[in-house]
């Protein structure tokens, strides 16, 4: 054997083995048969559910002129609905029975009072947040 002969016998051996190199591929597991599967977390909900599922908040104005429709404020109240007050109807004692009955029910649910003016009152239940202060006219604060 020539040089020449064992040069190339040393960089391509034939000693009968060819290596052949094959992809394996697992039964049942084409591509084409794969279903494509979306996850969506159950906390998502769609902006038009969430529109339709919308509470829609009350506000009531009430002029009460007897004793008696304090129980339709409560109501109101209890109810999570906010009342606006206004006792000009009203004498004076009376006006205060019903702002202390309002008072006591509001505190029981835990909600608000505050004087908008001298005879007008707002009573929210507590998940309205009313902010901001009331000027009178001569510029005094409330």
């Amino acid at each position: 054997m020539g040089f020449w002969n064992q040069f190339k016998t040393f960089l391509d051996p034939d000693d009968g083995y060819h290596e052949v190199e094959e992809e394996m591929y697992e039964e049942g597991n084409d591509s084409s048969n794969v279903q494509e599967y979306r996850r969506t977390p159950s906390n998502v909900v769609s902006f038009q559910q969430a529109q339709q599922n919308k509470k829609i908040s009350k506000i009531f104005v009430m002029e009460p002129s007897v004793y008696t429709e304090a129980e339709r404020i409560a109501d109101a109240l209890l109810k999570g609905e906010a009342v606006i007050i206004n006792f000009r109807k009203m004498e004076v004692a009376d006006a205060k029975r019903v702002i202390d009955f309002v008072v006591g029910v509001t505190y029981a649910i835990n909600g608000d009072v505050q004087q908008i003016r001298e005879d007008i009152y707002i009573c929210s239940p507590p998940n309205y947040q009313v902010q901001g202060s009331f000027v009178e006219d001569d510029g005094s604060s409330l």
